[in-house]
């Protein structure tokens, strides 16, 4: 009996402890939102005067007892410096994180959700200045420019994100700000690289001009790699294969690191001059490059790439293998399936041969290897 007493008064001491401890959090929490919905459904509305504004900010100004004086007094700031910036009434939006940030207010919170608002409405495409003085009242200058380019970036549009962080790179260069400025010129220049090849190039001249004053110590495997493919563009070879080899020396499991081995593997069994390949060293980077592979995209490229340099090195029976492997990933990869047949050829399997070469002109009808392949093997 006793047991089921103390059992009881344990529930019921729970149950106080979660209602007044947690209970109050989630309801603070939903009514932050529902005030940053209400801010965000304002900006719907357009071409609204300040009076018409100010009243909507009288009607969220209604307090929720269950939320502390203190807390609620800078929620509600909060609430009506979004509603001002929906509404695009700029100068009261600016006054009203200013007494948000000299309040107390939680900084990183309001970033947060004014850059979903800015995102929301696209503001980094006719807003710019408006962004960067909002994004100053609650930060310093150099962390305004970032806040306007990552906008910018969940806008897609890298040239306004590229001239946000050359502005902060302007006033600061450390490692974080260029990192993402040679990260968004590098992109653009893959983007640009047929339509605009000058351009192109220009960017990865910056790109290396920007990442070769960052410290080696404060590299990661992004900068390494980006450094090495833009080093690669200007013939630089002996400068891009240093990068790509420091980038594999960081020690790092990720994409980045998988694309420097993979592409160590390419510069030593196809890239560089025949006279300067390395058949054995291509291997050993493709085999890195398997252990480092992060989906089946990647290991679709690693067993087609270790398929084809043993076949190089007169391994058909391991290039087989490979290519079987490949091909349990994508079964329409011609390339794969190609190679595969080349494989049964070279082992004397002539009869499979053929029926791997006919598959290959099923998915690309005017395959020369295969074509000529098959006229060869007419008399086996």
């Amino acid at each position: 009996m006793m047991k089921q007493i103390l059992s009881r008064i344990v529930w019921i001491s729970l149950i106080i402890i979660l209602g007044v401890t947690i209970l109050p959090r989630v309801v603070s929490n939903a009514l932050l939102n529902l005030g940053h919905l209400m801010a965000v459904q304002i900006s719907i509305e357009n071409n609204k005067s300040l009076d018409d504004v100010n009243k909507v900010v009288n009607r969220l100004l209604i307090s929720p007892s269950i939320l502390p004086i203190s807390k609620y007094k800078t929620t509600q700031t909060l609430w009506a410096a979004e509603v001002y910036s929906a509404s695009q009434q700029w100068d009261q939006a600016r006054l009203t994180y200013r007494n948000y940030r000299s309040s107390g207010g939680d900084i990183n919170m309001a970033m947060t959700r004014l850059r979903g608002l800015a995102r929301l409405r696209g503001w980094c495409i006719n807003n710019n200045d408006h962004i960067i003085d909002l994004a100053k009242e609650l930060t310093t200058e150099v962390q305004a420019f970032k806040f306007l380019g990552d906008v910018c970036i969940s806008n897609d549009n890298l040239d306004a994100a590229i001239e946000a962080y050359r502005n902060a790179y302007m006033m600061s260069t450390t490692s974080d700000i260029s990192s993402t400025l040679a990260w968004l010129l590098f992109g653009r220049s893959e983007r640009i690289k047929d339509s605009a090849p000058d351009s192109s190039f220009a960017d990865l001249d910056e790109v290396i001009r920007i990442l070769e004053f960052i410290p080696p110590d404060e590299f990661n495997t992004r900068d390494y790699y980006i450094l090495a493919w833009s080093y690669w563009q200007f013939n630089r070879f002996n400068d891009s294969i240093g990068a790509y080899q420091d980038c594999l020396n960081k020690g790092i499991v990720d994409r980045y690191t998988y694309s420097c081995a993979i592409n160590l593997g390419h510069i030593y069994s196809s890239w560089l001059p025949q006279t300067e390949q390395d058949l054995m060293l291509a291997n050993e980077y493709y085999q890195t490059a398997q252990r480092l592979a992060f989906d089946d995209f990647s290991l679709l490229e690693v067993f087609e790439s270790l398929g084809q340099i043993s076949l190089r090195m007169n391994k058909p029976a391991l290039a087989r293998d490979y290519f079987i492997e490949s091909l349990h990933i994508e079964s329409k990869c011609i390339q794969c399936r190609l190679g595969l047949a080349q494989s049964l050829e070279r082992l004397g399997q002539f009869k499979t041969a053929v029926q791997q070469y006919q598959r290959v002109l099923q998915l690309a009808p005017d395959e020369p290897n295969a074509l000529e392949a098959l006229e060869e093997l007419k008399g086996h």
